[in-house]
């Protein structure tokens, strides 16, 4: 027999009191296998693909190990809740160790590798509430020490009523870790067979909120999942971290696609605008710069001013010199550029970054908005936009996803709006549109 797992709140309410009453209750029978490790190392974009694996390892590794009276429930995302009948605290927690640690090593292929984690239940003034996430190599040298101590004799304190522990983790561990060596190689397998689509690219509206018309395209990169999920986009395309080679290869393929579909608008007589997207480091390395500045070069000046480039992932700290000095060129090139704020991963002031962005010859600037934005996220935009007009400049938004936050901006300072209430993603640059408020009616 194996530990059994529940599905329902009254399931777990059912295995508690059996245990004993909730006020007799050892909370040292209650331990949480916990998963945000893995998630943080894995990243978003694998953890979405091998969730349902790594629960997969977990489970294995509990039913094999634990005892048949044991009760088990899956949490989110794929942390587990383990409720051991045995009272023996030490037992439960080493027990638990042993599974995180064997299916940390199953994922990420050696020792020692930090992973998933373990807590105990604790009881405080608000109620129960998890312990501090432990790493389970240190809770297992932990109780070794421990048992090493009470078999020699030598604690400080007094001698325990309970006999010594009598469970060895390593050799639990060594059980586990025969159980899940093939469920590793599967798992490698398995990824391995999980490919993306190609990069293609998508055309997506900017709409100018005083004409209430659209007529300028952001041209992003597109790639669809090889899971279920929604598509990557921009950067994102190119996986976690990489290089910069990749980078400027990849903005130079979007300008040249969006000048060509620009150039195709213009020739049939359209009035539109373009808004590349120019990664930060392409700017600031010669390589980037040898590849993308010639193309810009050889524009007429009249194609040139209808473009608005907007400047992705700034670093934190980059002086207004050499801001200056990476956009030079471009500011010769083109028309006025902009750059992208995420109000959550602002490091510094909001007056700061717009005071920098401006002497470094960046006068607009496009703020990213939450899926729901608060009534407290669309004053912060509106503050944002106008201290950036009262400097000389613009201000956008994207991301606008309902009629609620398009409506607020509509009568806003904002000049641009972006996001999937306007329509697209195009394969071509269309001819320009009106939208207003009667769009979404």
């Amino acid at each position: 027999m194996q530990a059994k797992r529940l599905e329902y709140t009254n399931e777990v309410l059912e295995a508690l009191q059996a245990m004993g009453s909730l006020s007799g209750l050892k909370l040292g029978q209650i331990v949480c296998i916990g998963v945000d490790e893995v998630r943080k190392k894995l990243g978003e974009e694998k953890w979405a693909r091998t969730e349902g694996l790594v629960a997969s390892l977990i489970e294995k590794a509990i039913t094999q190990l634990c005892d048949p009276k044991d009760r088990y429930i899956k949490c989110r995302d794929a942390s587990f809740l383990i409720f051991f009948a045995d009272t023996d605290r030490d037992k439960a927690v080493a027990i638990s160790a042993g599974i995180a640690a064997a299916v940390s090593k199953a994922l990420f292929g050696q020792d020692f590798a930090k992973g998933l984690t373990v807590s105990g239940v604790v009881k405080t003034a608000e109620g129960l509430k998890l312990d501090k996430a432990e790493d389970p190599y240190a809770v297992l040298e932990t109780l070794r020490g421990k048992a090493h101590v009470q078999l020699i004799g030598v604690s400080p304190h007094p001698a325990p009523t309970a006999a010594p522990i009598g469970f060895a983790p390593e050799e639990e561990l060594r059980k586990i870790r025969m159980a899940v060596d093939q469920d590793h190689s599967d798992l490698m397998k398995r990824l391995a067979l999980i490919e993306d689509e190609p990069i293609v690219f998508k055309f997506l509206p900017v709409w100018r909120v005083s004409e209430r018309l659209v007529h300028m395209f952001h041209c992003i990169p597109m790639r669809q999942s090889g899971t279920p999920d929604r598509p990557l986009w921009n950067y994102s395309v190119l996986g976690r971290e990489p290089e910069t080679d990749t980078i400027i290869e990849l903005d130079v393929a979007s300008m040249e696609r969006g000048l060509l579909k620009l150039s195709e608008s213009l020739l049939r007589g359209e009035s539109n605008f373009l808004a590349p997207n120019i990664h930060f480091e392409t700017l600031a390395s010669r390589k980037g710069q040898a590849a993308l500045l010639p193309i810009l070069q050889k524009l007429p000046e009249q194609v040139g001013r209808r473009l608005f480039p907007n400047i992705m992932h700034i670093p934190d700290g980059v002086p207004e010199g050499r801001l200056r000095d990476v956009t030079g060129q471009l500011r010769h090139l083109t028309n006025k550029l902009s750059a992208l704020i995420i109000p959550h991963k602002l490091s510094t002031d909001l007056a700061q970054i717009l005071r920098r962005l401006h002497e470094g010859g960046i006068p607009g600037v496009f703020v990213r908005l939450h899926r729901n934005p608060s009534k407290e996220d669309l004053r912060w935009v509106f503050t944002a936009a106008e201290r950036t007009k009262a400097m000389g400049g613009f201000a956008g938004v994207t991301g606008v996803t309902d009629d609620h936050a398009f409506q607020q901006l509509a009568d806003s300072h904002v000049d641009y709006c972006a996001g999937p209430i306007f329509g697209g993603p195009f394969d071509d640059v269309p001819a320009p549109y009106a939208f207003d408020m009667v769009k979404t009616e």
